[in-house]
């Protein structure tokens, strides 16, 4: 099991650093294996494709900060994954403009949306409310991250408590 997690992050190391250098459109499994020095059959053994590579890399590093993170408040929580998006900025910047089935702005949604279900369990707030609640926050990530707006993760969050402030006064 270690040695298949060493390899899975070569592979994501390696799609990281190529994504940097070219659109993820342009990148092909050999182009990841040859990267990080790993055969396509190895590739094939962990991945189906380079779509399920990319959402296991924010799966992974998304667990990583929920575990760093426990304990802590719901706002806490935020500032961490948004500090984690900003520090990946240009990574994530591209994987959210991937089009189509299976791609990471879909894996993104449901992955979100199952967090902030269970972040609000005890607030009883219907599916749709949930599915709204879901919305605004890709939307929030979508246009700082992928619009390429010049915001700190600490000034997004604060965007986000500021806005949050004014509409429960009115």
């Amino acid at each position: 099991m270690k040695d298949s997690n060493i390899t899975k992050m070569d592979f994501g190391r390696a799609l990281k650093e190529l994504m940097l250098e070219k659109e993820f459109e342009k990148i092909r499994v050999h182009n990841i294996c040859e990267k990080c020095k790993w055969g396509r059959n190895s590739f094939y053994y962990h991945f189906k494709d380079k779509y399920d590579l990319i959402n296991w890399i924010f799966d992974t590093e998304f667990a990583e900060i929920l575990e760093r993170q426990k304990g802590k408040t719901e706002l806490e929580v935020f500032v961490a994954f948004s500090s984690y998006f900003y520090e990946n900025k240009e990574f994530y910047k591209k994987a959210l403009r991937i089009e189509g089935q299976n791609t990471f702005p879909e894996h993104f949604r449901k992955v979100m949306f199952d967090f902030i279900s269970e972040m609000y369990k005890d607030e009883k707030l219907n599916h749709f409310q949930l599915e709204l609640l879901t919305d605004m926050v890709i939307l929030a990530f979508h246009r700082w991250i992928k619009d390429d707006v010049d915001i700190t993760a600490n000034g997004f969050v604060k965007y986000i408590k500021d806005l949050h402030k004014k509409i429960e006064k009115e």
